[in-house]
């Protein structure tokens, strides 16, 4: 994967069974698209790289995309909970073109986003998680964990979910002694970040730090939820 040339602290991309750079562009619904041979940045004016990776799969790399729901009742409170929602709502078009499309995401910097892991088969959600670390932390928790999921206590993350306010606080009281340890299971820290997206990425499809052929062809546009 590449970057962005302004800093770039939350790394997402799409994963979607094909070789057809210009049909996942056309789905995607990308404006001002482009070919380009590959480089390590990309320009300001374009938020979007499309390119083939290894065995068969396109990665989609999406850099700072637009939430711009439909209209103005849709505009959630909760800004991570729309994401998610607009990003299965791609996967769901992705997965009934192609057969199989998914999305992972992870911020470089403690606390600062949401980590996600989503994917779709023919048309239908399998599985979407999301993980927003603000205190408290929350979960977008749908479909059954995969089998490489299960380095994870999933029955911990249950427990959390129905946790109460005033769980949280009392956890908080104790914050700096917590630290110490993991409070899920299989994570290191709080929650899942960027170790726990790539692993899962590799065994579902590919591994999106696989260096790139200098000599391909990406797409490069400009992308919306």
């Amino acid at each position: 994967m590449g970057e962005n040339s302004d800093i770039q602290a939350r790394i997402s991309w799409f994963t979607i069974q094909s070789t057809d750079l210009q049909a996942v562009a056309e789905v995607l619904g990308l404006d001002h698209v482009r070919s380009e041979k590959w480089q390590e940045t990309i320009q300001p004016e374009a938020n979007t790289r499309v390119y083939v990776a290894q065995d068969n799969w396109v990665i989609v790399e999406i850099y700072d995309w637009d939430y711009n729901p439909a209209n103005e009742a849709d505009m959630s409170e909760d800004i991570d909970e729309g994401c998610a929602v607009a990003v299965e709502a791609l996967l769901v078009k992705l997965s009934q073109q192609f057969g199989e499309a998914q999305f992972f995401e992870f911020d470089t910097e403690e606390w600062c986003g949401p980590t996600s892991w989503m994917l779709a088969r023919n048309g239908q959600i399998i599985r979407s998680f999301v993980y927003s670390p603000e205190f408290p932390p929350s979960w977008r928790n749908m479909g059954e964990p995969t089998a490489t999921e299960s380095f994870i206590d999933w029955s911990r993350v249950q427990e959390l979910e129905s946790w109460s306010e005033e769980d949280w606080d009392e956890w908080g009281e104790h914050e700096a002694e917590n630290e110490a340890s993991n409070l899920v299971t299989g994570w290191q820290g709080m929650g899942p970040a960027s170790v726990e997206t790539i692993k899962i990425a590799r065994e579902w499809s590919v591994d999106p730090l696989t260096p790139v052929d200098l000599s391909a062809v990406c797409l490069l546009g400009t992308g919306r939820f």
